[in-house]
Protein backbone atom coordinates (compact mmCIF):
# COMPACT_ATOMS: atom_id res chain seq x y z
CA UNK A 1 0.00 0.00 0.00
CA UNK A 2 1.36 3.39 -0.99
CA UNK A 3 1.05 6.30 1.41
CA UNK A 4 2.03 8.94 -1.14
CA UNK A 5 -0.67 11.49 -1.85
CA UNK A 6 -2.42 11.52 -5.19
CA UNK A 7 -1.37 14.08 -7.74
CA UNK A 8 -3.89 16.89 -8.14
CA UNK A 9 -5.20 17.53 -11.62
CA UNK A 10 -8.13 19.20 -13.31
CA UNK A 11 -10.59 18.04 -15.94
CA UNK A 12 -10.37 20.62 -18.72
CA UNK A 13 -14.16 20.61 -19.12
CA UNK A 14 -14.10 22.76 -15.98
CA UNK A 15 -12.59 25.66 -17.92
CA UNK A 16 -14.24 25.00 -21.26
CA UNK A 17 -15.53 28.58 -21.56
CA UNK A 18 -12.03 30.12 -21.62
CA UNK A 19 -10.31 27.10 -23.13
CA UNK A 20 -12.31 27.59 -26.30
CA UNK A 21 -11.11 31.17 -26.77
CA UNK A 22 -7.57 30.92 -25.37
CA UNK A 23 -6.41 27.31 -25.27
CA UNK A 24 -2.74 27.92 -24.50
CA UNK A 25 -3.35 30.82 -22.11
CA UNK A 26 -5.84 28.76 -20.11
CA UNK A 27 -3.37 25.88 -19.78
CA UNK A 28 -0.75 28.34 -18.53
CA UNK A 29 -3.19 29.73 -15.96
CA UNK A 30 -3.87 26.24 -14.60
CA UNK A 31 -0.14 25.63 -14.18
CA UNK A 32 0.18 28.95 -12.35
CA UNK A 33 -2.59 27.91 -9.95
CA UNK A 34 -0.54 24.84 -9.13
CA UNK A 35 -2.32 21.97 -10.85
CA UNK A 36 0.04 19.06 -11.39
CA UNK A 37 -1.89 17.53 -14.24
CA UNK A 38 -4.67 17.96 -16.76
CA UNK A 39 -7.27 15.50 -17.98
CA UNK A 40 -8.80 16.17 -21.35
CA UNK A 41 -9.59 14.59 -24.65
CA UNK A 42 -7.57 12.73 -27.25
CA UNK A 43 -5.77 15.45 -29.18
CA UNK A 44 -4.37 15.49 -32.68
CA UNK A 45 -2.76 17.91 -35.11
CA UNK A 46 -1.83 21.41 -33.95
CA UNK A 47 -3.66 21.02 -30.63
CA UNK A 48 -1.63 17.94 -29.79
CA UNK A 49 1.57 19.87 -30.44
CA UNK A 50 0.42 22.75 -28.21
CA UNK A 51 -0.33 20.37 -25.34
CA UNK A 52 2.96 18.50 -25.83
CA UNK A 53 4.97 21.74 -25.71
CA UNK A 54 3.01 22.93 -22.66
CA UNK A 55 3.71 19.74 -20.72
CA UNK A 56 7.41 19.88 -21.55
CA UNK A 57 7.69 23.56 -20.59
CA UNK A 58 5.73 23.49 -17.33
CA UNK A 59 6.31 19.99 -15.99
CA UNK A 60 2.54 19.49 -15.78
CA UNK A 61 1.54 15.89 -16.55
CA UNK A 62 -1.16 14.55 -18.81
CA UNK A 63 -3.30 12.42 -16.49
CA UNK A 64 -5.47 10.79 -19.15
CA UNK A 65 -7.36 11.32 -22.37
CA UNK A 66 -11.10 10.67 -22.60
CA UNK A 67 -13.16 9.50 -25.54
CA UNK A 68 -16.24 7.42 -26.20
CA UNK A 69 -16.41 3.63 -26.26
CA UNK A 70 -17.12 3.47 -29.99
CA UNK A 71 -13.95 5.48 -30.64
CA UNK A 72 -11.89 2.86 -28.83
CA UNK A 73 -13.50 0.20 -30.98
CA UNK A 74 -12.87 1.95 -34.30
CA UNK A 75 -9.59 3.88 -33.95
CA UNK A 76 -7.74 2.43 -31.00
CA UNK A 77 -4.27 2.67 -32.56
CA UNK A 78 -4.66 6.40 -33.21
CA UNK A 79 -5.99 7.06 -29.69
CA UNK A 80 -3.14 5.20 -28.03
CA UNK A 81 -0.47 6.79 -30.25
CA UNK A 82 -1.72 10.31 -29.57
CA UNK A 83 -1.97 9.59 -25.85
CA UNK A 84 1.54 8.15 -25.75
CA UNK A 85 2.76 11.32 -27.47
CA UNK A 86 1.82 13.12 -24.24
CA UNK A 87 3.82 10.66 -22.15
CA UNK A 88 0.61 9.08 -20.84
CA UNK A 89 -0.58 5.49 -20.85
CA UNK A 90 -4.04 5.83 -19.30
CA UNK A 91 -7.21 6.28 -21.36
CA UNK A 92 -10.74 6.74 -20.08
CA UNK A 93 -14.23 6.16 -21.42
CA UNK A 94 -16.45 8.89 -19.90
CA UNK A 95 -19.95 7.75 -20.87
CA UNK A 96 -22.18 4.88 -22.00
CA UNK A 97 -24.88 5.82 -24.47
CA UNK A 98 -28.43 5.44 -23.13
CA UNK A 99 -29.42 3.05 -25.90
CA UNK A 100 -26.54 0.75 -24.98
CA UNK A 101 -27.58 0.47 -21.32
CA UNK A 102 -31.36 0.23 -21.55
CA UNK A 103 -31.61 -3.14 -19.82
CA UNK A 104 -29.70 -6.02 -18.25
CA UNK A 105 -28.78 -7.52 -21.62
CA UNK A 106 -27.44 -4.19 -22.80
CA UNK A 107 -25.26 -3.81 -19.72
CA UNK A 108 -23.87 -7.29 -20.22
CA UNK A 109 -22.92 -6.38 -23.78
CA UNK A 110 -21.32 -3.17 -22.51
CA UNK A 111 -19.26 -5.16 -20.03
CA UNK A 112 -18.11 -7.53 -22.77
CA UNK A 113 -17.16 -4.61 -25.02
CA UNK A 114 -15.24 -2.92 -22.23
CA UNK A 115 -13.43 -6.12 -21.40
CA UNK A 116 -12.30 -6.46 -25.02
CA UNK A 117 -11.15 -2.82 -25.18
CA UNK A 118 -9.32 -3.20 -21.88
CA UNK A 119 -7.54 -6.31 -23.09
CA UNK A 120 -6.42 -4.58 -26.28
CA UNK A 121 -5.21 -1.57 -24.32
CA UNK A 122 -3.34 -3.86 -21.95
CA UNK A 123 -1.59 -5.63 -24.80
CA UNK A 124 -0.32 -2.24 -25.97
CA UNK A 125 0.87 -1.30 -22.48
CA UNK A 126 -2.02 1.03 -21.65
CA UNK A 127 -4.59 1.14 -18.86
CA UNK A 128 -8.30 1.49 -19.64
CA UNK A 129 -10.64 3.12 -17.10
CA UNK A 130 -14.36 3.80 -17.10
CA UNK A 131 -15.70 6.99 -15.52
CA UNK A 132 -18.52 6.23 -13.07
CA UNK A 133 -21.40 8.72 -13.21
CA UNK A 134 -24.65 7.72 -11.50
CA UNK A 135 -26.87 5.85 -13.92
CA UNK A 136 -24.79 2.73 -13.19
CA UNK A 137 -26.67 2.36 -9.89
CA UNK A 138 -30.18 2.10 -11.32
CA UNK A 139 -31.93 -1.17 -10.47
CA UNK A 140 -32.23 -3.35 -13.56
CA UNK A 141 -34.44 -5.84 -11.76
CA UNK A 142 -33.89 -8.07 -8.77
CA UNK A 143 -31.52 -5.56 -7.21
CA UNK A 144 -28.89 -5.93 -9.95
CA UNK A 145 -27.33 -2.73 -11.28
CA UNK A 146 -25.11 -1.83 -14.18
CA UNK A 147 -22.34 -1.20 -11.66
CA UNK A 148 -22.69 -4.79 -10.42
CA UNK A 149 -22.34 -6.09 -13.95
CA UNK A 150 -19.28 -3.97 -14.68
CA UNK A 151 -17.60 -5.08 -11.47
CA UNK A 152 -18.49 -8.75 -11.86
CA UNK A 153 -18.11 -9.25 -15.61
CA UNK A 154 -14.90 -7.38 -16.31
CA UNK A 155 -11.41 -8.38 -15.22
CA UNK A 156 -9.69 -5.97 -12.80
CA UNK A 157 -6.52 -6.44 -14.82
CA UNK A 158 -8.25 -5.07 -17.92
CA UNK A 159 -10.87 -2.57 -16.75
CA UNK A 160 -10.42 -0.03 -13.96
CA UNK A 161 -12.52 2.91 -12.84
CA UNK A 162 -12.49 6.63 -12.28
CA UNK A 163 -15.08 7.34 -9.58
CA UNK A 164 -16.92 10.65 -9.78
CA UNK A 165 -17.89 11.24 -6.15
CA UNK A 166 -20.43 13.95 -7.05
CA UNK A 167 -22.45 11.71 -9.33
CA UNK A 168 -22.38 8.80 -6.90
CA UNK A 169 -23.66 11.13 -4.17
CA UNK A 170 -26.25 12.56 -6.58
CA UNK A 171 -27.49 9.02 -7.26
CA UNK A 172 -28.04 8.42 -3.54
CA UNK A 173 -24.98 6.20 -3.12
CA UNK A 174 -22.56 6.77 -0.24
CA UNK A 175 -19.32 7.69 -2.05
CA UNK A 176 -17.22 6.77 0.99
CA UNK A 177 -18.56 3.22 1.15
CA UNK A 178 -18.43 2.93 -2.63
CA UNK A 179 -14.79 3.98 -2.74
CA UNK A 180 -13.95 1.48 -0.02
CA UNK A 181 -15.59 -1.23 -2.12
CA UNK A 182 -13.84 -0.39 -5.38
CA UNK A 183 -10.56 1.10 -4.15
CA UNK A 184 -8.26 -1.46 -5.75
CA UNK A 185 -9.83 -0.81 -9.15
CA UNK A 186 -9.98 2.97 -8.79
CA UNK A 187 -6.65 4.71 -9.38
CA UNK A 188 -8.39 7.98 -10.34
CA UNK A 189 -11.03 10.04 -8.53
CA UNK A 190 -13.12 12.90 -9.85
CA UNK A 191 -13.40 15.41 -7.01
CA UNK A 192 -16.63 17.40 -7.31
CA UNK A 193 -18.98 18.99 -4.81
CA UNK A 194 -22.57 20.19 -4.56
CA UNK A 195 -25.13 22.09 -2.56
CA UNK A 196 -28.91 21.71 -2.66
CA UNK A 197 -30.87 24.96 -2.85
CA UNK A 198 -33.26 23.14 -3.29
CA UNK A 199 -32.00 21.36 -6.41
CA UNK A 200 -28.43 20.03 -6.62
CA UNK A 201 -25.86 22.29 -8.23
CA UNK A 202 -22.09 22.30 -8.47
CA UNK A 203 -19.94 24.34 -6.14
CA UNK A 204 -16.20 24.62 -5.66
CA UNK A 205 -14.70 21.42 -4.27
CA UNK A 206 -14.74 21.53 -0.47
CA UNK A 207 -17.53 24.13 -0.23
CA UNK A 208 -20.48 21.75 -0.42
CA UNK A 209 -22.08 18.70 1.18
CA UNK A 210 -20.27 15.83 -0.56
CA UNK A 211 -17.83 14.15 1.91
CA UNK A 212 -14.85 15.26 -0.16
CA UNK A 213 -12.36 15.61 2.67
CA UNK A 214 -13.00 12.11 4.00
CA UNK A 215 -12.52 10.65 0.54
CA UNK A 216 -9.41 12.74 -0.14
CA UNK A 217 -7.83 11.48 3.07
CA UNK A 218 -8.83 7.89 2.20
CA UNK A 219 -7.24 8.30 -1.22
CA UNK A 220 -3.81 8.62 0.34
CA UNK A 221 -4.09 5.35 2.21
CA UNK A 222 -5.65 3.64 -0.79
CA UNK A 223 -2.78 4.58 -3.09
CA UNK A 224 -4.87 6.73 -5.43
CA UNK A 225 -2.76 8.18 -8.25
CA UNK A 226 -4.85 11.19 -9.33
CA UNK A 227 -7.49 13.39 -7.76
CA UNK A 228 -9.09 15.28 -10.64
CA UNK A 229 -11.05 18.45 -9.87
CA UNK A 230 -14.11 19.06 -12.00
CA UNK A 231 -16.91 21.63 -11.90
CA UNK A 232 -19.69 22.07 -14.44
CA UNK A 233 -21.73 25.06 -13.17
CA UNK A 234 -20.38 28.35 -11.85
CA UNK A 235 -21.31 31.54 -10.05
CA UNK A 236 -17.83 33.05 -10.63
CA UNK A 237 -15.22 32.88 -13.42
CA UNK A 238 -14.20 29.28 -14.06
CA UNK A 239 -10.48 29.88 -13.46
CA UNK A 240 -11.25 31.56 -10.14
CA UNK A 241 -13.40 28.56 -9.19
CA UNK A 242 -10.60 26.22 -10.26
CA UNK A 243 -8.18 28.06 -7.99
CA UNK A 244 -10.53 27.83 -5.00
CA UNK A 245 -11.01 24.09 -5.54
CA UNK A 246 -7.27 23.52 -5.89
CA UNK A 247 -6.42 25.26 -2.64
CA UNK A 248 -9.28 23.59 -0.76
CA UNK A 249 -8.13 20.13 -1.81
CA UNK A 250 -4.48 20.89 -1.11
CA UNK A 251 -5.44 21.87 2.44
CA UNK A 252 -7.27 18.55 2.82
CA UNK A 253 -4.22 16.64 1.63
CA UNK A 254 -1.88 18.52 3.92
CA UNK A 255 -4.05 18.51 7.05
Amino acid sequence: MSLSRPLLGIQLYTVRDVLGTDFEGTLNALAEIGYEGIEGGVYSGDQLEVVKEYLARTGVKYAAGMTMMADFETRLDEILANTEALDCRTVICPWILAEDRADLAGWKQVAARKQKIGEECGKAGFRYLYHIHGYEFEDLGGGTTGFDILMDETDPASVGFELDIYWAFHAGVDPVGLYEKMQERTPYLHLKDMVKDPDPRDVEVGDGIVPVEEIVKMSVGFGCEWGIVEQEMFERPSLEAASISFHNVRRMLEA
